[in-house]
């Protein structure tokens, strides 16, 4: 036990043992990983909550509509010094390489410390292409995680009507073989179901949008649901007096 927490506690700047056990993400749109949205409507996708469905690997994505436009969702995203106030679990996050690509976008490498029943620092590449609306992510191999490998990805595409953008997000971990099952399992809960929820956050923050279109959508929901309760009812009303209105 003692030699479990001491590794956990150390931080160490030896190479990791591989560069890479699970397939990377690359900068293609969601539908190339074979995620489609069929039969989803845009309500369901601006609920607060992402729809989560499977792809090809065994493998998860999220999407979520935020209110706010792609430049704010990557602005969220990208500053990543700031996701110890934004992202839950993460206790420390610093970027220590950071520079630009021809294309206009960025490799950041970052260093994270996470609290998921035990502490985990690792360390992460992040490749942002804007033209390619995409962001991927995997470990720095250079530097030695104490998670096993890790790897993922964010898209960002603007909603028809341009004022929501649709943002998409998996990703895929190798746990250490000493983690507990059950911190393994809080982990990667944590990720799935608490992905999306800190963008939409911060981005309701940078925007100031309070939410009032999904009230409204709710309140037309439970409003239409009365309506059709109330016609259910007058309709066996008028079937227990033995039929309809009088007709001239």
């Amino acid at each position: 036990m003692s030699a479990v927490l001491l590794a956990l506690v150390s931080a160490s700047a030896e190479v990791h043992p591989h560069t890479g056990t699970l397939r990377k993400y690359t900068h293609a749109p969601p539908s190339r990983y074979g995620f489609s949205l069929a039969g989803v409507a845009d309500e369901e996708l601006r609920q607060s909550s992402p729809v989560v469905r499977p792809i090809p690997g065994q493998r998860f994505m999220s999407v979520q509509d935020i209110h706010c436009s792609e430049d704010v969702v990557w602005k969220t995203v990208n500053d990543l010094d700031r996701y110890p106030k934004m992202v839950p679990g993460v206790t420390h996050c610093d970027t220590y390489k950071k520079k630009k690509t021809v294309t206009g976008g960025c490799v950041a490498h970052a260093r994270y410390r996470i609290w998921s029943g035990f502490p985990l620092e690792y360390f992460v590449r992040h490749h942002f292409e804007p033209l390619k609306r995409c962001m991927t992510f995997s470990l720095d191999y250079e530097r030695k995680s104490q998670l096993s490998d890790m790897v993922g990805y964010w898209y960002v595409e603007p909603c028809a009507d341009r004022k929501w953008s649709r943002v998409y997000f998996s990703s895929d971990s190798a746990v250490p073989y000493w983690m507990p099952p059950t911190a393994r399992g809080f982990m990667l809960r944590t990720v799935q179901s608490k992905n999306l929820a800190w963008v939409e956050k911060r981005c309701n923050e940078l925007t100031g949008f309070t939410g009032v279109r999904r009230d409204v959508i709710k309140r037309r929901v439970v409003a239409a649901g009365l309506i059709g309760i109330g016609a259910w009812r007058l309709r066996a009303t008028v079937s227990k007096r033995g039929g309809g209105p009088d007709v001239e």
